[in-house]
Formats: C-alpha cells, structure tokens, sequence
C-alpha cells in the first residue's frame, strides 16, 4: 500500500505542476493579447489578401471578394460580389496609429468601423464607430466584424449586423458564423 501511495503522490504532483505550467501559459498569453497592437504590422498582414477569394455562406449563397491596393498603397480595397447585382467595399486605411475600415453596404449605409484588438486566436477584430444612414433609419448596419488572417491561401471572416435602433446598445448579440475563404487559383 505504501508503494501504490507514493507513485500515487507523485502522480499527483507532475498533474499538479503540469496544470499550473499551463495556466500560467494562458496567462501569459491573455497579457500579450490585451497589449497595443501595431496598426501597420496588422495593415501589412491584410495586404497579403490582395488578388481574388471565393467562399459559400452559412446560408448557401457562393460569393466572391477581391482585394486591391490603392492611393499609392495606402489603402486597401475589399470589393464582395454577393450576387442578384449587389456589391460591397470596404476600404482599410491607417491614421493616427490606427487601423480603420470603412464599409460601403448594400443596405445604404457607410459604416466606419476601427480595429480594436488582435485576440489570442488571431482574429482582428474590427468595432463599429459611427455611421451614416443609420440613426433613425430603418435597417441594419454591421457592427462589428473580425478577419483571422493565420490560415495559407485562407482566411476566416465573421460579420454581426444589427438593427440600426440598437445603435448604442450593449444587448447585442455577438453570436455570428465564420466564413473561411479561399484563394482563387489564376488560371494558366
């Protein structure tokens, strides 16, 4: 019994030690999450989109969006052809130290969103700031988007719209699907 205990023990203690090791990895890991993020190291990553993605969504319907650099490589274009003729843009852009996307939506309205964190996970992610077309008009606007960039040839992107009354409201559902795109291959 004395032998069976102390294999027993030390059992014990390496579970112990080694769940300690990983929270304080976690730990670790939230700190450099929450720390500022570099407005032109996170540019420089979505410019490695440019050229042309496709993907299917939640809801079936196959879309395509295309990235294209302009203003003297200043800002990026994501232009979406979502099909039935509507279009979308979203137009990235660096001032002041930070990171701002501005999208033109097919519902009429112009949203401008800024990045607000990098999380532990790699999605950038991008908060709604202000807006025209939106107060006191009925419809939706985005509020609020992420782009994981961690994938080769892929990305990830997630997208929550809300009703333009909950403009300011913290009841917002955050719940959205994850599209992931993949890179259009240039025929030869």
């Amino acid at each position: 019994m004395n032998y069976f205990f102390r294999f027993y023990v030390h059992d014990l203690i390496v579970i112990i030690s080694l769940v300690v090791i990983l929270m304080v990895q976690v730990f670790l890991s939230f700190d450099v999450a929450s720390k500022e993020y570099n407005a032109d190291s996170i540019f420089s990553e979505l410019v490695n989109l440019v050229g042309k993605w496709e993907a299917v969504s939640p809801n079936g319907h196959y879309h395509t969006v295309t990235y294209e650099l302009i203003s003297n490589e200043t800002a990026l274009v994501e232009k979406w052809e979502l099909g039935d003729n509507r279009t979308s843009m979203t137009v990235y852009h660096k001032s002041g130290g930070k990171l701002y996307a501005t999208h033109f939506c097919p519902h009429g309205n112009v949203i401008k969103l800024v990045l607000k964190d990098k999380n532990v996970i790699g999605n950038n992610i991008f908060e709604y700031l202000d807006g025209s077309n939106v107060i006191g008009v009925k419809g939706e606007h985005q509020h609020y988007f992420t782009v994981n960039l961690s994938l080769p040839d892929m990305f990830s992107r997630s997208e929550v719209y809300v009703n333009n009354i909950l403009v300011n409201s913290n009841s917002i559902n955050n719940d959205a699907d994850f599209v992931i795109y993949s890179r259009v291959k240039e025929s030869q």
